[in-house]
């Protein structure tokens, strides 16, 4: 975002992709924040698929069991909960070698980099809270 000479107007540098719709209807939003006024219209475009909502509430199920585990979880636990339901046992070494394992893992490493990029402060935010300057 760059401001112009004149401080009444905003001045935004967005670039013409394939999420320019999307940008657009998010600085539209800002603005209702900002200024009061109701809710954009085009609210559905920022909102997730189906398949992106499905996959975040998998990877904060994972971070929860993660986090009621203080002695960590197993991963073939955190499988046959979450992510595979009623996973049935397996030999340790047909686990070891298994597409299941390796997507379990896939999982894990994308929930904890979300946490730890802020994601679950982002989650916890009201979106009816008014916007507010530091």
């Amino acid at each position: 975002m760059t401001a112009s000479a004149r401080p009444e107007v905003d001045t935004y540098l967005i670039p013409r992709d394939q999420s320019f719709p999307i940008r657009l209807a998010a600085l539209d939003a800002f603005h209702c924040c900002v200024d009061g006024s109701s809710a954009p219209t085009v609210r559905n475009q920022l909102q997730p698929t189906a398949y992106q909502s499905h996959r975040l509430h998998l990877l904060l199920a994972i971070l929860d069991a993660l986090s009621r585990a203080p002695e960590g979880i197993m991963l073939k636990d955190i499988a046959g909960t979450i992510v595979y339901r009623g996973l049935s046992a397996q030999r340790a070494i047909d686990w070891k070698s298994s597409s299941q394992r390796r997507q379990t893992q896939r999982l894990v490493a994308e929930a904890r980099r979300m946490a730890s990029h802020g994601y679950l402060g982002l989650l916890r935010q009201s979106r009816l809270r008014p916007f507010q300057t530091h």
